[in-house]
């Protein structure tokens, strides 16, 4: 088996999505069901993402990903 499915309790616990694409709209769906604190960095996002960025439920960091976003966390 490749991948190995995990369950966790990830209420209020930040996680780090990186992109802003269809398959990041389709995680950050479940990851808000979930209740995570989460935030998203990419050059740019969906106006799907904007939306959520706007009414607060998500967090945006316009850039690329680099190892020194995973220190505040």
């Amino acid at each position: 088996m490749r991948y190995f499915p995990i369950f966790m309790d990830i209420r209020k616990r930040p996680v780090l999505v990186v992109g802003g694409g269809e398959v990041a709209c389709r995680k950050i769906d479940m990851l808000l069901q979930a209740d995570a604190d989460i935030t998203v960095v990419a050059p740019s996002i969906k106006s799907y993402l904007a939306d959520y960025v706007e009414q607060e439920k998500i967090h945006y960091q316009k850039g690329f990903y680099h190892r020194d976003l995973l220190d505040n966390k």
